[in-house]
């Protein structure tokens, strides 16, 4: 299993500059793509680079990046004979796609706050910002990591592989969705959503 970081959307990308990138992208042998769009930092050299792309040009790329990662994915599940039960990519946050996943499946979940993977820069931000690192792993936006289910057949092939992290497990929907905490609280699982188009 390999994945690839890409940022989309970088200041002074040309249409044609993306479509040979995209080529080049589709050409590698990588198992998917973790997708962030371009967001500038103050006081950063960047900021000075002519040419920004606009907000929803930077969206177009990242949803045509996520078609591409998703074509790969699926090429590799079905090579590891994984077949998921659902997907959705995390562009809400993950409790608002879970529970989106939930309601379509007439179904609950629980998923347990030390299974979430933790990006290091979700870390950095979350102490700058004097945030709850739980709390802005399940309701940040913009992560584009995919979240499936498999049947629990499949568990002990799934959590065998290198970067797939199993958070949880699906429940009867009368358990209704829940997150299991450190020290063994059952918390409910709200969904406070994000707006990826939003500057």
């Amino acid at each position: 299993f390999i994945g690839v970081d890409v940022i989309a959307g970088a200041r002074g990308e040309t249409e044609q500059e993306w479509a040979e990138a995209c080529r080049f992208i589709e050409s590698l042998p990588v198992s998917r793509l973790h997708v962030f769009p371009y967001s500038e930092r103050p006081g950063t050299a960047a900021l000075h680079l002519p040419d920004p792309v606009p907000q929803t040009e930077k969206h177009r790329r990242v949803e045509q990046l996520i078609a591409i990662s998703d074509a790969k994915l699926r090429q590799f599940l079905d090579d590891e004979g994984i077949v998921p039960t659902s997907m959705m990519y995390i562009s809400d946050g993950l409790s608002s796609e879970l529970i989106h996943i939930c309601k379509q499946s007439n179904v609950g979940c629980r998923i347990y706050e030390e299974r979430i993977p933790i990006d290091y820069q979700t870390a950095v931000m979350a102490e700058e910002f004097n945030m709850n690192l739980t709390t802005v792993a399940l309701n940040g936006g913009e992560d584009y990591e995919l979240l499936f289910t498999v049947p629990l057949t499949m568990h002990d092939r799934v959590n065998n592989l290198d970067n797939i992290k199993v958070i949880g497990h699906i429940t009867a929907p009368e358990l209704g969705y829940a997150l299991i905490t450190r020290d063994d609280t059952e918390l409910e699982l709200k969904a406070q959503g994000w707006n990826p188009l939003k500057d």
